[in-house]
C-alpha cells in the first residue's frame, strides 16, 4: 500500500516543482512609480531603479519617451532623462540596480509632466510610469512678491502721508495763483503778509507731518482770502485811508513817544485786520486812531498856548486865563466825536493863542515863543531779538535714529510674517508654479500687495484703541 501511495505522490511532486519555483521569484521594479518634484535650475539627484526578475536579466535595454505635460501644451524631452549605463549594477543574474539622472532645465515650461520608461530584456518588459512636476526657480518668485510688497507700502506710505500733502499742496498753489493774479491784493500788506505767513506754518507744519494742524491753517487763509474777494473794494478804501493816516503822523515827529504809540497802534490795526469779518470793522478801528491823532493835536496846541500864556506879564494874564481854563475843560469833557467838532475846537485854540500873543507882544519886545508841536526827541529801540540754538543734540539725533529703525523694523515684520506665509503656501506649496505665469505671478504679487495692506489695516486699529507709545 505504501508503494503504491509513493508511486502517486512522486510523478505529482514532479509536475508541481517547476511552478514552485517559477513563485518564489517576482518580477518587479522598486519602485513602481516615481515622482520628481523641484526647479528647472536646481539639479536632482539620481534615483536608483532596482530590476528583478524570474530568470537571468540579458540584454536589457532603457527606453525612454517623451513626457507629456497634463494640458498637452508642451512635452519634457526624453533626452532629459539619462540611464548612465556606466553605473549599472548586477547584484545577481535576476537582479540589477538602474540609476536614472534628471534634467529639470531641459523643461521648456513648469507644470506636471507624465509618462512612462520601458525595461525590455529578452524574455520580457517592465514599464516605469514617471510624474515630473517642475516649478520656475525661487528668485524671480520672491522677487515678484517682494515688489508687492513695495507696492503695497507705496501705496500706504503715500494714503498716509504723499496724498494728504498733496492734497494741501493743490489747495495752497490754487490759492497762490489767485493772489498773483490779484494785482491790488500785493499792494496790501496786511493781508498779503497774513497769508504769507500762514502758507510759511503749513510748509513747516508738511514738515513735520501735522496734516490735521497745515489744514486748519489753510483754511484760515482761504477764509481771509475769501473775505478779501468779498469787500474787496471796501477794503482798498480803508487801506488807503491807514495809509493817509501813517504819513500824516510820520509828516510830524515820528520820535515823539505819543506819535510813536499811535503808529504802533495803527499797524497792529492794520496787520490785525485780516482777522476781522468786514471792512466795517476795520473802519471803526480806524476812527478810532484818527480820534487819537486829532485829540494829540488839540493837545499839543493846548500845552504851546499854556506855555505863552505862561510868558504873559501876571496882571495882563487874568484876561485870558479864565477863557483858556474853560477850553481847556471843554477838551477834557468833551473829545471831538468828528471832523467839525475837531475844526471847532482848533478854530478856538488858534483864535485863543492869537489874542495870547497880542497880549504877549505888548508886554515883551522879545516876540512869540516858538516851539516844536512835539518837543520831545527820545528814540526808543525795539527789543533785541533773540537767538534760538538749533544744532541737533545727541539725544535728538538716536531719538531719529530710533525712530527709523521701528519704522523699517514694522515692515520687515510684515514682510517676513506675511509676506512670507503667502510665498509658502504659493509657491513652496504648490510644486508646478509657474505652469500658468499670469496666475501664479499675478496671485504671489497679489498677496505680497494685502500683505502690506493687512499690516496697515492692523495699525491702524492698533492704533484707534489709544493705547500709551502707540500713537
Amino acid at each position: 500500500m505504501k508503494k503504491y501511495l509513493a508511486g502517486l505522490i512522486l510523478p505529482v511532486l514532479c509536475l508541481l516543482s517547476p511552478t514552485v519555483a517559477n513563485a518564489q521569484v517576482e518580477t518587479t521594479l522598486q519602485p513602481n512609480q516615481i515622482t520628481i518634484t523641484g526647479n528647472r535650475l536646481e539639479k536632482q539627484p539620481p534615483r536608483q531603479i532596482f530590476v528583478q526578475t524570474n530568470s537571468s536579466i540579458q540584454d536589457l535595454r532603457v527606453l525612454v519617451l517623451d513626457l507629456n505635460r497634463r494640458d498637452g501644451n508642451s512635452v519634457f524631452p526624453a533626452s532629459g532623462i539619462f540611464p548612465n549605463k556606466q553605473n549599472w549594477q548586477t547584484i545577481k543574474p535576476n537582479q540589477m540596480l538602474i540609476p536614472l539622472e534628471f534634467n529639470l532645465s531641459q523643461a521648456p515650461s513648469s507644470g506636471e509632466y507624465n509618462g512612462t520608461i520601458r525595461f525590455s530584456y529578452t524574455g520580457g518588459e517592465l514599464t516605469l510610469p514617471i510624474t515630473l512636476q517642475v516649478k520656475d526657480f525661487w528668485l524671480l518668485p520672491l522677487l515678484v512678491l517682494f515688489l508687492g510688497t513695495g507696492l503695497g507700502i507705496l501705496v500706504s506710505v503715500y494714503r498716509a502721508q504723499g496724498r494728504p500733502r498733496d492734497e494741501i499742496l493743490v489747495r495752497v498753489g490754487q490759492l497762490q495763483t489767485q493772489i498773483q493774479e490779484d494785482i491790488e491784493f500785493g499792494k496790501i500788506a496786511g493781508f498779503k503778509q497774513y497769508i504769507e505767513g500762514c502758507l510759511i506754518e503749513i510748509k513747516m507744519d508738511l514738515q513735520t507731518e501735522k496734516w490735521e494742524l497745515a489744514i486748519a491753517t489753510l483754511e484760515q487763509a482761504e477764509n481771509v482770502w475769501k473775505r478779501w474777494v468779498k469787500g474787496r473794494t471796501d477794503w482798498l478804501q480803508q487801506f488807503n485811508y491807514a495809509q493817509e493816516l501813517k504819513q500824516q503822523l510820520e509828516e510830524k515827529n515820528p520820535n515823539d513817544l505819543e506819535v510813536k504809540a499811535i503808529l504802533r497802534n495803527l499797524e497792529a490795526t492794520v496787520n490785525g485786520a485780516p482777522e476781522l469779518e468786514t471792512p466795517e470793522q476795520f473802519r471803526e478801528q480806524l476812527e478810532k486812531i484818527y480820534q487819537q491823532m486829532n485829540q494829540l493835536v488839540l493837545e499839543n496846541q493846548k500845552q504851546d498856548l499854556k506855555a505863552l500864556i505862561a510868558e504873559i506879564p501876571l496882571e495882563k494874564r487874568t484876561t485870558i486865563l479864565p477863557e483858556f481854563e474853560q477850553l481847556e475843560a471843554k477838551i477834557t469833557t468833551e473829545p471831538p466825536a468828528n471832523l467839525k467838532q475837531f475844526k471847532a475846537l482848533t478854530t478856538e485854540l488858534n483864535d485863543l493863542t492869537l489874542k495870547a500873543q497880542d497880549i504877549e507882544n505888548e508886554s515883551s519886545p522879545r516876540g512869540v515863543i516858538s516851539k516844536s508841536l512835539f518837543g520831545f526827541t527820545g528814540v526808543m529801540s525795539p527789543p533785541p531779538v533773540t537767538n534760538r540754538s538749533t544744532t541737533s543734540t545727541p539725544e535728538t539725533t538716536k531719538a531719529g535714529v530710533r525712530l527709523k529703525l521701528f519704522t523699517w523694523t514694522s515692515y520687515a515684520i510684515a514682510v517676513i510674517f506675511l509676506a512670507g506665509t503667502g510665498f509658502s503656501q504659493l509657491y513652496i506649496d504648490n510644486p508646478t508654479f509657474g505652469a500658468n505665469p499670469w496666475k501664479d505671478y499675478f496671485a504671489l504679487m497679489a498677496w505680497g500687495f494685502g500683505a502690506e495692506a493687512t499690516r496697515d489695516a492692523i495699525t491702524k486699529v492698533v492704533q484707534g484703541w489709544n493705547l500709551p507709545g502707540l500713537k
